[in-house]
């Protein structure tokens, strides 16, 4: 008995998003990014970005997850890694500050800190000013941030 290829991705594809919320649902959604299927890879982004908030995944899943995402061969997948990203993670965790992505632990992870950033800039994100470069940007942002934080105390 032949089963069909599309059919078979559907089913991985009902499974993942069927898939409560949880630690031991967490690991198979996650290698449900490295599946054959754009349907299916993009599918556990949906999942990730709709039933596991941002604080319930560790740093390292986190990173894994954009590693993978933001590089993956599909452009529709890496299009729902960004909504994940943005929507998600930087608006509704981080009040869409850019600066707040301190919980991707960015200074062990630099090469994702930088894909995110790029991610970030191509989606319009954050925006820069002038010729300012993201060095110049994190920089500027970090020292407003100090400054209205020695306001308020």
């Amino acid at each position: 008995m032949v089963l069909d290829v599309a059919c078979l991705q559907e089913v991985r594809k009902m499974i993942v998003l069927s898939l409560p919320p949880s630690n031991a649902t967490s690991v198979a959604i996650l290698d449900c990014n490295l599946d054959v299927s754009e349907v299916v890879r993009k599918a556990a982004y949906y999942v990730l970005a709709n039933k596991f908030p941002l604080q319930s995944l560790s740093i390292k899943v986190r990173t894994i997850i954009l590693q993978r995402g933001l590089v993956d061969r599909s452009a529709a997948v890496t299009k729902e890694c960004v909504k994940l990203l943005k929507d998600e993670w930087l608006v509704k965790c981080r009040n869409g500050d850019p600066i707040e992505l301190r919980s991707l632990d960015v200074e062990t992870y630099e090469l994702v800190g930088e894909s995110v950033m790029e991610a970030l800039l191509k989606a319009g994100s954050v925006q820069l000013h002038d010729d300012q470069r993201i060095q110049q940007f994190i920089v500027s942002t970090s020292n407003e941030i100090e400054e209205s934080q020695a306001i308020a105390s």
